[in-house]
């Protein structure tokens, strides 16, 4: 396999896997009142109401760094499974050539 392809394989997984595990994690973690996290298993945003002297409002925070482990562990898992993948594949061509 090429090169190029390789990484743009690679890269898309990543995407593929941090899109889904921070979507999983906000419909986790949402609540009826608006309160949610995103991040899994590092929660680098968080976003919740709070009460104050003018009414309710909206407090939110994130962590960098939580957000830069979690885009490394996607990358390792989507390497991982590339080349899982590729392992079998080669395999399946051997056995059945």
């Amino acid at each position: 396999m090429r090169p190029v392809k390789t990484i743009f394989i690679i890269t898309i997984l990543t995407i593929l896997i941090f899109g889904f595990c921070t979507l999983s994690s906000y419909l986790l973690s949402k609540e009826i009142n608006g309160d949610f996290e995103l991040g899994w298993p590092y929660k680098f945003y968080y976003q919740f109401k709070v009460r104050g002297e003018t009414g309710f409002g909206i407090q939110h925070g994130s962590r960098p760094m939580n957000l830069i482990y979690d885009w490394i562990l996607s990358f390792f898992f989507s390497l991982l499974m590339f080349f899982v993948y590729r392992k079998i594949k080669g395999n399946n061509l051997k056995v059945s050539a």
